[in-house]
């Protein structure tokens, strides 16, 4: 099979449905290979930055992974605004740009190194998007294909979730591969089970020292797929409960212990529990200005937490 092939290949065995893309000439091979896989499908949007905020609600609502495809140049760069809302919220998702010809490119020659572009539409897309996600790169040679697809979906589902980009040149794209012998990527370091026995024991003797506590539940419940915990923690503790805005969603709001939205944007009862309370235990929010406010030093300033 040729490279476009074998990516599409790569994502359906993740379990991708859909790809959200636009055409364009240096993505097109990988389009057209959608014509000779039957188990995987495009939706064709009307912007890139649509794609991008599109394949971050698909990884959002679950279960599956989620992925965009784009041409180079204005193609990739509109893919920016979704990509940057994907990593700082920790939403995994791929994206996959087209790029020039190798030989059009600015390292292709010597004489072209310092040419602010060669090809068509020629654009570094992976250091432009270096800073807003977890893994960027340009494939050199269809040989490492599986290596950094492979890779690339480790780095974005593993520890804390974010978006990755790979960047592929046209001429590379329509390349002949043996999946056999392609190079995999190896997990290396398996992450250790932590042990919080010592934590919960210390938050057992707070509570049982506070008269007015508070839990704050965050976004970073969901991003670290524990809302079945969270289910069984609350259980056990039947103390006052408020959400920050990611968060909003986490509990019934029907709940006897739920106050309400907390922050710059949340319900009056909820600040005013907070301010009140003896202690505050936060799960999966950093606590950030919008639920703190403009002047963090006032936000819960006699509480233990």
């Amino acid at each position: 099979m040729n490279l476009s092939d074998f990516v599409l290949k790569f994502l359906e065995k993740k379990k991708v449905k859909e790809v959200f893309l636009i055409t364009g000439g240096a993505i097109s091979f990988v389009v057209d290979a959608f014509s000779r896989n039957k188990k995987i499908k495009y939706i064709s949007v009307a912007h890139e930055q649509a794609a991008a905020m599109m394949a971050d609600s698909y990884s959002r609502l679950g279960p599956n992974f989620s992925c965009t495809m784009v041409t180079s140049g204005p193609g990739a760069t509109n893919l920016i605004t979704g990509i940057a809302c994907s990593y700082f919220d920790s939403i995994p998702s791929m994206h996959i740009c087209g790029q020039v010809n190798s030989h059009e490119q600015q390292d292709g020659h010597s004489s072209t190194k310092k040419v602010r572009q060669v090809g068509f539409q020629e654009t570094d897309i992976v250091n432009i998007s270096k800073p807003i996600t977890k893994y960027s790169y340009k494939i050199k040679k269809a040989s490492e294909i599986r290596y950094i697809l492979e890779k690339a979906y480790h780095i974005a589902t593993s520890g804390r979730p974010g978006p990755v980009l790979i960047d592929i040149p046209m001429n590379l794209q329509r390349v002949k591969v043996n999946p056999k012998k392609l190079k995999s990527f190896e997990i290396k370091n398996k992450e250790t089970e932590k042990k919080y026995e010592n934590i919960l024991l210390k938050i057992d003797n707070l509570f049982k020292k506070s008269e007015q506590p508070v839990l704050i539940l965050g976004g970073g419940i969901k991003y670290g797929k524990a809302e079945l915990d969270l289910i069984k923690f609350l259980k056990k503790f039947k103390i006052p409960i408020v959400t920050t805005w990611s968060g909003v969603d986490l509990i019934d709001h029907n709940n006897v212990h739920y106050i309400g939205n907390v922050g710059v944007y949340g319900s009056r009862a909820a600040n005013f529990t907070i301010q009140n309370s003896d202690l505050i235990l936060c799960l999966g929010t950093r606590l950030d200005t919008r639920v703190t406010g403009g002047v963090p030093k006032n936000f819960a300033d006699d509480q233990q937490s």
